[in-house]
């Protein structure tokens, strides 16, 4: 797995790469942050000419924590990479006083991780 982050001012980035350890067919996936969440996307094989935007949400919403389904059947396998990137604006925290914003299970903290529901290709095929 290979992780960058960047915090300008108000707004933190990251960018991670996972390689697929669990082939199969794609039927769910699912991006989570909290509320300072702005932005989330789930690349497959990105920079190659096989990348395919999965999941797009460039205005995020702490309600929409929903499972999606693939519109066409996707199919993943061992050595495809997945990226994850997420975006925070902490100008979404409306406090009085500053704190800092780590990450943690508390919805005042926060996340950034993606699930992909998957049925796994059998033995034979």
């Amino acid at each position: 797995e290979e992780l960058a982050a960047n915090f300008d001012g108000d707004i933190g980035t990251t960018v991670c790469d996972f390689a697929v350890r669990s082939p199969g067919r794609v039927i769910g996936m699912l991006g989570h942050m909290h509320e300072i969440g702005s932005s989330y996307r789930l690349t497959l094989n990105p920079e190659t000419d096989d990348e395919q935007l999965l999941l797009d949400i460039p205005v995020w919403n702490f309600d929409w924590q929903l499972a999606y389904k693939p519109v066409e059947t996707l199919e993943i396998d061992l050595g495809d990479t997945l990226r994850v990137e997420c975006s925070w604006d902490r100008r979404l925290r409306h406090e009085t006083e500053w704190r800092y914003i780590v990450f943690a299970e508390g919805t005042e903290d926060e996340m950034c991780f993606s699930t992909l529901t998957i049925v796994p290709r059998s033995e034979d095929g």
